[in-house]
């Protein structure tokens, strides 16, 4: 199974259409089995913290990470 990473902060409204086009997506037969990992880089910033050097503005989102 595939994973995704998803950084996102509260009420971003960036990070909330992602969500709604991730959700969209996991509909179609060869999306179904995706997993997506979300983090919310304010309350979990140790999370959030190994991918510091990856990205600059959220949402942020990282496939077929470990």
């Amino acid at each position: 199974m595939k994973k995704v990473i998803m950084i996102k902060i509260p009420g971003c409204p960036y990070c909330a259409k992602a969500r709604k086009a991730i959700g969209l997506l996991q509909e179609e037969e060869p999306y179904k089995d995706i997993k997506v990992e979300e983090i919310d880089e304010t309350t979990q910033p140790d999370l959030a913290a190994p991918y510091g050097k990856d990205y600059y503005y959220v949402p942020s989102l990282f496939a077929n990470v470990r």
